[in-house]
């Protein structure tokens, strides 16, 4: 009686307009971050999704007819893709049957419907969020106008079928294999959009009904067709991806029964089976991109446990009798946060940036998943690069007073190295060589400063920090560049403040890249200023002019330019 009371009560929220029970998305956060746009954290993201939705507005709606190829059936309303990693044989002159390459990715894939179908979720999934960001209708109207013409219009949709979904030419019939049924994940992050959507005028209850009719027989065709069948039963990331899909489709659908079921049986069929005791995930370590397709299963983990939150359901701290679990495996990775390619004890042939950082997203997901994994929070934060056109800002940050403080900071110091180029290329500053950017005039002009001035430290330090909060590479280059604009300020004697113009600049860069040559700076810098030392005084000279009003000034400065000696 109580498991029926439980399921009707699942079966009542899934009905209520505002609860987005497949959502991985947290609708709440989203509703807080509509709230706070005008945040520095939020606002460049923001206005990058705009820029986006905007340049869609006028984008012709794909459809899978416009495949060069037709399938096997004669319909070109099935869907169509190639595997991947095949590639014509070229010892035979037709080229069939097609071989493997693991990695690398053939760029015939571009003519058939695979991303076509990506490049429309990601499209409606734009637009959607730019409307529910804006309440501008327009967004809506061109989502909804994809939408109709990729699943419904009788000239233009898609069977709900992935029949010939990755064929490999000269193989099966060029039938399709079970690995296509992932080609569809994409679709799984667009219904959380699609479920903003429904809130609009555009997006019509018929159209809703529509598509989760659509889903719906997508969703009896993965359960019951051979490949749908065959994929379930893979032993890696194919069949964590597929039960995602199933989750979040069924739920989509209404069927909450089948993503029940599902959901409880990932731990067992799932989880115990794809990682070992000490975290690895044997399956995915053999390929060539091993790190990827570990963090790559896991992502799928992550978004399996999300919508199982969403309906009451937690499988995440899953435990088999001999320790495997889903925190084993991603402390597998996380040593490896940081590390250089060489690090790593398998391959990964291409993409160990880009990995890394997709697992640092992944890190911070788990943690709001798991608010007791801090450690997963501080590893995040130590080794994420935050691109401030990231739509994941949006979706899943929860920034402190310190992001919005580095927000703005970002902003400015762009508008300051715009002024600062511009200014240097003056012909007074040229002659006088000011490189540095300093402060505003009274009339309003930027105050560039030579590099003895006791401030020229201040503007590339403050980039320094920056890159040490970003961890973006455009802010090191430029750090880099400000730094050795002042480098012959180490042989200044004239003043104390070289601790605070070469420790705040070349000091920070040691610190943050190791680098020898900086260090190298920051120590002539300290051989020059212990120059200014008088053993009769037993201090530091601060300055040397004024020398009418005072004989041997000592200020309070003394004491932070005194930290670059104990180098």
């Amino acid at each position: 009686m109580r498991v029926r009371i439980n399921l009707f009560i699942i079966c009542l929220l899934l009905t209520v307009g505002h609860i987005h029970a497949q959502s991985i998305w947290d609708g709440a956060h989203l509703q807080k971050v509509k709230q706070s746009l005008h945040q520095p954290y939020f606002a460049t993201t923001y206005q990058e999704l705009v820029t986006e939705a905007e340049k869609l507005l006028d984008v012709q709606p794909l459809s899978v007819v416009m495949k060069e190829k037709t399938p096997g059936s004669g319909d070109k309303h099935d869907y169509m893709s190639q595997a991947r990693y095949y590639w014509p044989d070229p010892s035979k002159p037709d080229g069939l049957p097609y071989i493997s390459r693991d990695g690398e990715s053939n760029p015939e894939l571009n003519k058939l419907d695979r991303n076509r179908l990506g490049a429309t979720a990601q499209r409606v999934t734009t637009l959607a969020l730019a409307w529910y960001f804006s309440n501008d209708e327009k967004y809506a109207q061109k989502a909804t106008e994809l939408i109709r013409v990729w699943f419904f219009n009788k000239d233009t949709r898609m069977n709900p079928n992935l029949e010939y979904a990755q064929m490999i030419p000269g193989h099966h019939n060029n039938k399709g294999r079970c690995y296509g049924v992932i080609d569809t994940y994409s679709f799984v992050e667009m219904l959380d959009a699609v479920q903003l959507l429904e809130k609009s005028k555009a997006f019509t209850p018929k159209d809703s009904k529509q598509l989760k009719a659509w889903f719906g027989k997508l969703l009896t065709w993965i359960q019951n067709s051979p490949q749908g069948q065959e994929e379930a039963n893979q032993a890696n990331n194919h069949s964590t991806a597929h039960d995602a899909q199933v989750i979040a489709f069924a739920l989509y659908a209404g069927n909450v029964k089948v993503a029940q079921e599902v959901i409880n049986a990932i731990p067992q069929r799932r989880i115990f089976t794809q990682i070992e005791p000490d975290g690895r995930q044997p399956h995915e370590l053999r390929r060539t991109l091993a790190f990827g397709y570990s963090q790559f299963n896991l992502s799928h983990f992550i978004d399996i446990f999300l919508m199982a939150q969403k309906i009451g359901i937690s499988i995440d701290n899953a435990t088999s009798t001999d320790g495997r679990n889903f925190y084993k495996a991603m402390d597998f990775l996380a040593p490896y946060v940081g590390k250089d390619v060489k690090d790593w004890p398998y391959q990964q042939i291409s993409e160990w940036d880009y990995k890394q950082q997709e697992f640092c997203k992944d890190l911070y997901r788990v943690f709001l998943l798991n608010p007791e994994r801090t450690d997963y929070l501080k590893l995040y934060r130590a080794h994420r690069t935050i691109d401030w056109k990231d739509r994941f800002n949006l979706l899943w940050v929860k920034p402190d007073d310190v992001d919005n403080a580095y927000a703005f900071a970002c902003g400015q110091l762009q508008f300051a190295m715009k002024c600062a180029n511009k200014a240097r290329k003056e012909a007074e500053n040229q002659c006088k060589h000011r490189v540095i950017p300093r402060s505003i005039n009274k009339d309003g002009s930027l105050r560039v400063i030579h590099p003895y001035d006791w401030c020229s430290g201040f503007f590339p330090g403050s980039l320094w920090q920056v890159y040490a909060y970003t961890n973006d590479d455009f802010w090191r280059q430029e750090a880099i560049s400000n730094t050795w604009m002042i480098e012959e300020a180490k042989w200044h004697k004239g003043t104390h403040d070289l601790g605070f113009m070469m420790n705040n600049s070349f000091g920070k860069a040691y610190q943050l890249t190791g680098e020898r040559s900086y260090k190298d700076v920051v120590l002539q810098s300290a051989k020059t200023l212990i120059t200014r030392y008088n053993d009769k005084v037993k201090s530091i000279r601060s300055w040397d002019h004024n020398r009418d009003k005072w004989k041997y000034p000592v200020i309070i400065d003394n004491l932070m330019n005194l930290e670059m000696l104990f180098w």
